[in-house]
């Protein structure tokens, strides 16, 4: 499957800590597409591949990936950002169920972040045993799934079609939902994609370095991997100190 991160330029160096987290917990034999404006500052493993997408401003995130999505072959890919750090090893069995629902006709989008909250509200229909149906109404203060920038795996045409008609990030996860008949799925047990938010609003999430963290949705980090988180905050600040 074809794996896509994009990164900015404020976080383009938490990449080098991005792709440890990766390579360990997912696979260094997994290729991945990161889609920059400023080169990151940070040698890279080679099974990461550096895309530059053009010069960044804040009024237009969205339209300098179009180009890189017309151009893909794939029907499908993962999207995620540079800040979704893993925290645990991919379930690969998860994994290839989700892309084999992906490639139905009748899905759009498949959400990788599990969110027991949302799953004990129960908003979602039954599909299968490992996923739900998004189904709340717009109305609902949750309802972000369909447009979420959460790692997910994607339709192709589906992702495109809220890039052409959104500029920023903002606009992108609020604007109206696009229905055109197919479903959103999101995980109903646990993670397809192990993911913890490094940063947010532009600071490094603190708290996640803390000894005993666990994350509203379960999330926590391993003792072997802290040191790769504390290296995101300082790389987030410029204050580099290579890990060997």
């Amino acid at each position: 499957m074809k794996v896509v991160c994009v990164t900015s330029d404020k976080y383009r160096n938490i990449l080098g800590s991005f792709s440890k987290l990766f390579n360990k917990h997912w696979s260094k034999d997994q290729e991945v597409d990161i889609l920059h404006y400023k080169k990151p500052d940070i040698e890279l493993p080679e099974n990461f591949k550096l895309v530059q997408i053009g010069e960044q401003s804040g009024w237009n995130w969205c339209w300098p990936i179009v180009p890189y999505l017309e151009n893909l072959q794939e029907e499908y890919l993962f999207f995620c950002m540079e800040d979704h750090f893993m925290f645990q090893d991919m379930d690969f069995d998860l994994l290839n169920r989700a892309e084999d629902e992906i490639k139905k006709p009748n899905i759009g989008k498949i959400m990788c972040h599990y969110n027991p909250r949302i799953n004990r509200e129960d908003p979602g229909e039954h599909y299968n045993d490992d996923f739900l149906i998004w189904n709340l109404p717009e109305s609902h203060g949750m309802n972000r799934g369909p447009h979420s920038l959460m790692a997910s795996i994607w339709k192709r045409d589906y992702l495109l079609s809220i890039l052409y008609t959104t500029r920023t990030v903002s606009e992108f996860e609020s604007r109206p939902i696009i229905k055109d008949g197919r479903y959103t799925l999101f995980p109903k047990k646990h993670f397809v994609y192990p993911q913890l938010d490094a940063c947010r609003a532009g600071k490094f999430n603190e708290c996640v370095l803390d000894e005993n963290f666990v994350g509203d949705h379960g999330e926590f980090v391993d003792d072997s991997d802290r040191k790769i988180f504390a290296q995101a905050q300082k790389d987030l600040n410029n204050t580099r100190d290579i890990i060997e």
